[in-house]
């Protein structure tokens, strides 16, 4: 039988380890480096959780030795001999080394009426801490008293002055901790960590809680190459508890996830963050994918209105002033349908006209504004038709609107007869007595 090279097989070998199932093996490298908290203690032990955790390739500290058991996911290490990373002083103090020149006298006395006193040329020097030795500098005599024996005279006192330079040492009474800290960094074999893209929401956008913007709508792909792992796809708003968006099996391609917010009271009004993540049943963790948006709930400031002319008049033009936020400008007059606002309105007749300001997120503000000083012009008034108890007159004025009318006969000031009110523009007063002297007065409305 021939021999298969051994080059060969390796291949084969090769072939089998990377389409087994016709996926890339479920298990990668990756490399982890932990702080841990430092301590007076130079030996140490810490703990790491590394969630599905294969195998371990290898295993440093940035100073001093390490040593190491593995217990499912949780490996413990054990550090010594590390340097130290920092110290702290815990009492004393420290003072310099000084020097200082100092001078001081001395008053030495004879031993006996036939001799002078004697006295050093130098001295030690040792107070406050400070030594040294202090030279002579000058001296004078004192007290001279006649010796019997020779006939002399001898000082009995000597003042001597001495000068010099003395120090005092250095003085360190301080106490220290020492401190250490250890970083690892290990090489493991973990599982795959699910992939996660997000398509929407974009960044910066501005909600409130008007229905039409107050949808935060997530979506993305997820995708693990571990196939048969459970995915979960999560999110979180601010601080608050993580929510679930949807679970997956992985198939080894990605696959996509939908969920929509609702922007209601219990997401404040105010800059909030998005968090978006993946996890897999074996501890593995996607990166995370942020967007910031923003809650406003506030409305834009109510809308204003001016007339023009102020007081009675039979047409009026009213501004309306939209606050500078308003992106939706619109208005109505009494049931009339909603409109958008361009340029003032003008008026013939009294009207409630209502405005609207909607700002880009749907905050709405209301205001209204009635215009109740329009009136028609004055009637013009003819006598049309007179006997002698009767009389018809008209009204010859034109009007920009519909309008009705009351007629009215007076004698001596006091109305005698009217009308009801009426859109005819005739009249005729009857059963009026001959040879008397009456006005007509015609009031006139818009309908």
């Amino acid at each position: 039988m021939n021999k298969i090279p051994k080059t060969f097989l390796v291949f084969l070998l090769g072939i089998v380890l990377l389409t087994t199932n016709g996926h890339l093996p479920k298990v990668s490298a990756a490399t982890q480096s932990k702080t841990f908290p430092e301590s007076t203690s130079r030996t140490q032990t810490h703990s790491l959780k590394l969630p599905n955790l294969k195998s371990i390739s290898s295993v440093s500290v940035n100073t001093g030795n390490v040593s190491y058991s593995v217990s499912g996911e949780t490996v413990t290490f054990t550090f010594s001999n590390g340097a130290v990373s920092r110290t702290v002083q815990t009492g004393g103090t420290y003072t310099p080394a000084d020097s200082k020149t100092v001078s001081t006298s001395r008053t030495y006395s004879s031993s006996g009426a036939c001799s002078a006193p004697t006295y050093p040329s130098t001295i030690y020097y040792n107070y406050d801490g400070y030594s040294g030795i202090l030279s002579k500098t000058s001296a004078s005599s004192g007290g001279f008293q006649l010796c019997e024996a020779d006939g002399h005279y001898y000082a009995t006192t000597a003042t001597v002055s001495y000068s010099g330079t003395v120090t005092r040492p250095a003085s360190d009474t301080r106490t220290y901790a020492y401190y250490y800290q250890y970083t690892v960094t290990i090489n493991y074999v973990d599982n795959l960590v699910p992939n996660l893209t997000i398509v929407s929401p974009t960044n910066n956008q501005t909600l409130s809680e008007v229905p039409g913007f107050n949808t935060y709508t997530i979506s993305g792909q997820v995708n693990d190459a571990d196939v048969g792992d459970e995915i979960t796809v999560k999110y979180q708003v601010d601080s608050n508890p993580a929510k679930i968006i949807a679970i997956k099996t992985s198939t080894g391609s990605p696959q996509s996830f939908h969920k929509t917010i609702t922007i209601d009271s219990t997401i404040s009004e105010g800059n909030h963050v998005l968090k978006v993540w993946a996890e897999d049943n074996k501890g593995g963790i996607s990166s995370i994918e942020s967007r910031n948006f923003v809650v406003d709930k506030t409305p834009p400031a109510a809308p204003t209105f001016s007339e023009n002319p102020i007081g009675q008049a039979v047409s009026k033009t009213v501004t309306i002033n939209f606050p500078p936020d308003a992106s939706i400008k619109e208005y109505k007059i009494d049931d009339g349908n909603w409109t958008t606002y361009t340029e003032p309105i003008t008026l013939t007749k009294n009207a409630t006209i209502y405005a609207r300001a909607v700002d880009i997120t749907g905050n709405q503000s209301d205001a209204s504004h009635s215009v109740t000083s329009i009136g028609p012009p004055n009637p013009i008034v003819n006598v049309v038709g007179l006997s002698e108890n009767s009389v018809k007159v008209t009204d010859t004025q034109t009007y920009s609107e519909p309008v009705e009318r009351k007629f009215s006969i007076l004698k001596s000031g006091q109305i005698v007869q009217n009308s009801n009110w009426t859109g005819e523009e005739e009249y005729t007063f009857s059963g009026l007595d001959p040879n008397t002297i009456y006005d007509i007065q015609v009031d006139v409305r818009f309908k």
